[in-house]
């Protein structure tokens, strides 16, 4: 069962995160696949994935919020999912156009905004294995949260430890399911290929292949979409 649909909060687990809500799913932009490899599908750099975080006001990130209760993909594009793991306070904040809130509305978007296309074209050989995309094809980039609420309760001085603590207990918990969740918005999605840039903690304990890429194509990141300026591998 998706929780967001239901309005499920925080609150009700007697949780008092800064943010009590779900965060919403986002459509963030398009990725065209080339001779060359990979490139953006335009010249605007603050348009669709070419996104900027809040740290220039001037500047509204363009995305859609993925409504799962009456989901419609933004083009006939094929589509890819970055997994990540679930929001802190900048996704709650950002300024954006057409949705309320999205995950890596801060830093972390600005690094994959600089970094994607080096990242994808650093891997092409099992990208392309696992998409076989003909020339000039489209593929439409979506964020989703492995658990869309507040697992770092919003806390000043992020500490992961608590932030992980409380997501595998969600993940795991047979009342809440949070895992099938997840499942269940993917399933919707019906996602191309799934690209998992949570943290590597996380994905040792819980949000991983064995759990998650049985009915989809995979791929797992060795780093967080926050340190994609590193080498990423993609196996």
């Amino acid at each position: 069962m998706i929780h967001s649909i239901n309005n499920f909060t925080l609150k009700n687990l007697f949780l008092n995160p800064l943010n009590a809500d779900a965060c919403c799913d986002n459509f963030i932009g398009t990725l065209v696949y080339g001779n060359n490899g990979f490139e953006f599908n335009n010249q605007n750099i603050y348009f669709g994935l070419e996104l900027k975080s809040k740290t220039n006001n001037a500047i509204v990130q363009y995305r859609e919020e993925m409504d799962y209760l009456n989901f419609k993909p933004h083009s006939q594009n094929r589509k890819i999912v970055i997994l990540l793991e679930s929001p802190h306070n900048e996704e709650y904040n950002a300024q954006l156009q057409i949705a309320k809130s999205g995950p890596a509305c801060g830093n972390s978007g600005c690094v994959f905004n600089n970094n994607a296309i080096r990242v994808f074209n650093a891997n092409i050989n099992i990208i392309v294995n696992k998409l076989n995309p003909n020339p000039k094809e489209e593929f439409d980039i979506y964020f989703v949260n492995a658990i869309q609420y507040q697992c770092s309760l919003g806390k000043t001085n992020f500490n992961r430890n608590l932030r992980d603590h409380i997501f595998i207990n969600l993940w795991s918990n047979p009342i809440y399911d949070f895992k099938n969740d997840l499942l269940e918005r993917l399933q919707i999605i019906s996602p191309d290929l799934i690209i998992n840039a949570c943290t590597q903690n996380l994905k040792n304990s819980c949000c991983n292949a064995s759990q998650i890429a049985s009915n989809f194509n995979y791929l797992d990141a060795n780093y967080h979409i926050s340190l994609w300026y590193n080498n990423v591998i993609l196996i």
